[in-house]
């Protein structure tokens, strides 16, 4: 038996409406290709992942913290400009000369660890970044000292924040 016909139903009788032709089926999903296309573009920036030039340097002094850790950044570093952030870290007070810097983005994973830093005849450990390297958030700087054995200790803490 036959099935009836109604005016806006396909013949199939999925109630889907016909399409008139190849016109209208191309300019109905018109939105949807660009919008994949954006999409693509999007994709290809996140794996390519490029570093912006600095445009400026940013020198830093920072005091770290010797008694624990803190979520509240003691500098925020980027913007809109990307910049080249010279950290000098005030370790005077450490009795040790070498250590191992450990960067972790707060909440999410570790990012780097540095080893065998060597403070300079003021006291400082120097480390510079580029601040489009990193995601905006805030990172925690652990910094160790390493003994004259080799063993690892931790020392101090310091946070930043990086903004785009």
């Amino acid at each position: 038996m036959p099935l009836p016909r109604f005016a806006g139903c396909c013949c199939d009788g999925s109630g889907a409406q016909p399409v008139r032709n190849r016109r209208e089926k191309s300019a109905s999903l018109a939105p949807y290709a660009a919008k994949s296309a954006r999409i693509a573009k999007l994709e290809k920036v996140v794996a390519d992942q490029p570093l912006s030039p600095a445009t400026s340097t940013r020198t830093v002094r920072l005091l770290p913290s010797y008694k624990g850790a803190s979520n509240s950044p003691a500098v925020i570093l980027g913007g809109p400009n990307t910049q080249l952030a010279d950290l000098k870290i005030d370790v005077s007070r450490s009795a040790f000369r070498t250590y191992r810097v450990t960067i972790d983005r707060i909440d999410q994973g570790r990012v780097a660890i540095l080893q065998n830093l060597a403070k300079d005849s003021n006291g400082h450990l120097n480390i510079a970044l580029n601040t489009s390297a990193l995601g905006p958030g805030n990172y925690q700087l652990t910094l160790e000292g390493i003994t004259w054995k080799g063993e690892i200790e931790p020392d101090a803490w310091i946070t930043i924040g990086i903004a785009h």
